[in-house]
């Protein structure tokens, strides 16, 4: 069977109902389940939550950003859950947005490859329990001598989550795993040969990165539907700067524009019909559950070594729905 992981879906879904979910990835054979966080619940109280009524799940932060909680904090609490599963939590950074950063947050947010390695740097030594004092240039700890409960014999992976070819890089360089997101097939191999050459900048080699893939999937009969839903989606991605020039680097630069112009001019609905459905397709398994696991397929042949099933829905009360795409994606 292939390993497949699941995220937990972005609906406004209540904490027990969030818990329940990642109960149902467990029972579903996932490896393992990510937990996002932009602006609800936070992923590390949820998880602990699920660390209660999970045995084997791995559990991950999918992702956290490195500017809204201190090195120091990161490290204490993803101690904190894995002492609480019994050894299956796993950090997921990222750099998020300046929208999220800046504007929700009232952060700085400096140049994000030299801020994610202090980070990285500062939690793995804390995690191992070492003396730390850094002066860096986004980060500073003075003297801290930690008392995390990891033991000596126990490391806590970290993978980054990371689009452009400098973060992905430096995952390549420094990180366990890598966490690709909005990503067609086609330029997997791509977004690998620059995980690649940061792997071989250190010394390692590319089978010593887990190499997992955020995919939305939703099993369904009603495709437009769906398709409506993703559009909607994309748009709010393609108006941020650094997702254009993403999505314009994986082919989709002329829908990108269109959606960037129409929503500058005040057409919120023109808009999102700017986005292809050539590029929701590109960007989303949607459809039977023989097609979202062909879709999957795809992404393993390219080279995704955990295949991150990200649920959607499309109906008013989603529970249901992505509780089914959850259950009919895994085969034995």
């Amino acid at each position: 069977m292939p390993r497949f992981g699941a995220a937990l879906p972005l609906h406004n879904l209540a904490p027990g109902q969030q818990v329940a979910y990642i109960q149902q990835a467990e029972t579903s054979s996932y490896e393992g389940i990510w937990v996002p966080e932009v602006m609800g619940t936070d992923a590390f109280t949820v998880l602990a939550a699920a660390a209660q009524v999970t045995q084997r799940l791995r559990l991950g932060t999918g992702i956290v950003p490195i500017y809204t909680r201190t090195p120091t904090t990161l490290a204490m609490t993803i101690a904190t859950l894995d002492a609480l599963s019994g050894g299956r939590a796993v950090l997921g950074l990222g750099v998020s947005s300046e929208i999220v950063i800046g504007a929700w947050h009232g952060l700085p947010f400096p140049k994000p490859l030299g801020a994610m390695r202090e980070a990285v740097d500062i939690i793995r030594r804390l995690l191992r329990n070492e003396r730390v004092t850094v002066e860096g240039q986004f980060f500073r700890v003075r003297n801290l001598r930690p008392n995390v409960p990891v033991p000596a014999d126990r490391t806590i992976p970290i993978y980054i989550g990371a689009l452009n070819p400098g973060m992905l890089r430096l995952a390549g360089a420094i990180a366990d795993g890598v966490i690709l997101n909005w990503l067609p097939a086609a330029h997997v191999p791509r977004a690998i040969a620059a995980i690649a050459a940061g792997a071989q900048r250190t010394g390692r080699a590319l089978a010593d990165i887990d190499i997992a893939c955020y995919i939305r999937v939703c099993v369904t009969d009603d495709l437009e539907a769906a398709r409506q839903w993703m559009r909607r989606e994309l748009t709010g991605y393609a108006i941020v700067d650094a997702y254009h020039a993403y999505f314009t680097a994986c082919g989709f630069g002329a829908d990108s524009m269109a959606c960037r112009e129409a929503w500058q001019q005040g057409d919120r609905a023109g808009a999102t019909q700017c986005i292809s459905d050539t590029m929701v397709h590109a960007m989303a398994a949607i459809g039977s559950a023989e097609a979202c696991r062909a879709h999957l397929a795809t992404f393993v042949d390219a080279g995704v070594t955990l295949p991150v099933v990200f649920p959607f829905s499309y109906e008013a009360d989603p529970v249901p729905s992505v509780l089914r795409t959850l259950r009919a994606v895994p085969t034995a």
